[in-house]
C-alpha cells in the first residue's frame, strides 16, 4: 500500500492534435487536454492544460509534457519514449 502524497485526475475525452508540425527541427505531433486533478496530501483541487508533444527524432521518439496548472507555474517533463503512445480512443 502506497502512503499519501496521489494526485488523482480524470482526463477529459477531447483531445486536440495537430500532426505533421516542427518542433525544434524535427517532425512532430501535438496533443492537447484538460487534467482535472484532486490531490490527497493537500486538497487541491483544479484543472490544467496539458500539451504533450511526441518528436521524430533520427535516435527515436523524443517526448515533452508541460502541464500548465490555474496558478500558471509550467511544468516540464523531458525524455525519449518507450512503448506505444496511442490515444487514439480520445478522437
Amino acid at each position: 500500500m502506497y502512503g499519501g502524497n496521489h494526485s488523482y485526475l480524470e482526463l477529459h475525452p477531447k483531445m486536440d492534435f495537430n500532426s505533421g508540425e516542427i518542433y525544434e527541427n524535427h517532425m512532430a505531433n501535438f496533443f492537447y487536454f484538460n487534467w482535472e486533478y484532486t490531490n490527497d496530501y493537500n486538497d487541491k483541487t483544479g484543472i490544467a492544460r496539458v500539451q504533450i508533444i511526441k518528436i521524430y527524432k533520427p535516435k527515436g521518439i523524443a517526448y515533452v509534457v508541460k502541464i500548465i496548472p490555474e496558478d500558471s507555474k509550467e511544468i516540464i517533463y523531458k525524455g525519449y519514449m518507450e512503448g506505444r503512445f496511442d490515444f487514439s480512443k480520445y478522437d
